[in-house]
């Protein structure tokens, strides 16, 4: 009966005892997200991109296209002096140098002039001029923009006879075609408005025509639209 007592304590002590737990890794749990403080951006020069801040005004080129005209005094046909004009259309093509000051300035224009000189309203000399001329230009990009050129053109000819009474005929052969080429120095003072979208440049122009034997000083303007 003893013997019994004391298997029946011995299996109650064993029944009541903790029972071992096996060794587990305590979970992590994730800390919730302060939605106050922002989360770290990626490194952006590390991933190779360009960042988005750069200006779209900082591209290297620029087109523009305007209008423009010469004005000049010449000595010919036997007329004293006579002011003449010539209208341009203008196209540029700017790209930038090594400095970020510096632009060279591709250019090309084409100008037409007809001159009726200061002669005898019953004989007299017509001549019209249409010239194209290509130039180069070291343009200085600030709060204005100087600018110093050199070109070369050809210029188409046209001189006719023209007579009034009492005259009442007159000579063909006095009428001739002829084509020649050009040369031009120019120096102009751009002023630049509407964050240097247009741009009004008074010049100043030094132009040589060997076949006349002449070379004149002509001043004018010119306005262009960049894009």
């Amino acid at each position: 009966m003893r013997a019994q007592l004391i298997k029946l304590l011995i299996a109650l002590l064993i029944a009541s005892s903790p029972v071992m737990a096996e060794e587990t890794t305590p979970a992590i749990t994730e800390q919730p997200k302060d939605p106050a403080v922002p989360a770290p951006e990626p490194n952006r020069e590390l991933l190779g991109e360009v960042a988005l801040s750069q200006p779209i005004e900082n591209k290297t080129w620029q087109f523009a296209v305007g209008l423009g005209s010469i004005w000049s005094v010449r000595h010919d046909y036997g007329a004293r002096s006579f002011q003449r004009s010539e209208p341009e259309i203008i196209g540029f093509y700017y790209t930038m140098l090594p400095s970020a000051k510096l632009w060279l300035r591709h250019g090309a224009r084409l100008g037409y002039s007809n001159d009726q000189p200061q002669m005898p309203q019953s004989v007299r000399m017509e001549e019209s001029d249409i010239k194209l001329a290509v130039d180069e230009s070291l343009v200085w990009s600030g709060v204005l923009a100087p600018a110093v050129s050199l070109g070369i053109g050809y210029d188409w000819r046209e001189i006719k006879s023209k007579k009034l009474a009492p005259v009442l005929s007159r000579d063909d052969r006095l009428d001739t075609k002829q084509g020649f080429v050009w040369y031009y120095a120019q120096a102009g003072l751009g002023i630049p408005a509407l964050a240097g979208e247009y741009m009004l440049e008074p010049v100043l122009r030094w132009q040589h025509l060997p076949i006349d034997r002449r070379t004149t000083w002509a001043f004018g303007f010119e306005m262009t639209k960049a894009w």
